[in-house]
């Protein structure tokens, strides 16, 4: 029987996401003579794998989103009367539901873009993801601490602190995810989505609303 022996090659001419596209080398040993065959996996082909494996994240990131929107609205009162009694006293259920419907519909928006175009794009779904880790620790965790009274979401939050953590040892560790899309993802994301979300309902909005008009 002819054994195969597969050997990897990295042409440094193909490469996907800054990395060197693998070209399969496959030798054939036969009694009578030696073949090579050569298999290259494509770009697209190596770049739809990176993509499914991020899009797979960025959806599960949605999904921990939905479940993370019913915490907030089952226990301990609910988020709307705990912002409402803490921060924002004028604050009420038709603005945490049109508040959490416009994020879902971004982070779906941004979701889709990557699963279209791929690339740079992947900054945009990173943007929100750091956003909302940077929610979880200076509002859920810090006024949890601060007021000594559970911040409804608090639990079901820390899902975000997971997919962030799997999106560094596997997209950015793994070279799914280019260090510069990562860093300007992670960056923007603190410095718009979280700081909103931060000083939004607890600061911003409830001084807004106590000015005379």
């Amino acid at each position: 029987m002819p054994k195969r022996l597969a050997v990897v090659w990295r042409n440094p001419s193909c490469s996907v996401q800054g990395h060197a596209n693998p070209t399969r080398w496959s030798w054939e040993l036969h009694p009578y003579y030696v073949g090579v065959t050569i298999r290259t996996i494509t770009p697209h082909a190596q770049e739809g794998k990176i993509m499914s494996s991020l899009s797979f994240l960025f959806w599960a990131f949605l999904a921990s989103y939905v479940v993370h929107i019913l915490d907030e609205t089952l226990l301990n009162g609910g988020f709307v009367r705990w912002i409402a009694d803490n921060f924002w006293p004028t604050y009420h259920v038709r603005m945490f539901f049109w508040f959490n419907a416009a994020f879902i519909g971004a982070i779906a928006l941004s979701n889709v873009l990557f699963d279209s175009l791929g690339g740079h794009w992947v900054i945009l779904p990173l943007i929100f993801v750091a956003g909302f880790v940077t929610h979880v620790l200076t509002v859920h965790l810090y006024w949890t601490i601060r007021l000594n009274t559970y911040s409804p979401g608090l639990v079901t939050s820390l899902l975000y602190l997971v997919i962030f953590y799997l999106l560094i040892r596997y997209g950015l560790c793994g070279h799914l995810i280019t260090g510069a899309d990562f860093a300007i993802g992670t960056a923007v994301g603190i410095a718009t989505v979280g700081l909103f979300l931060t000083v939004g309902p607890t600061v911003l909005f409830p001084r807004l609303m106590r000015r005379p008009h």
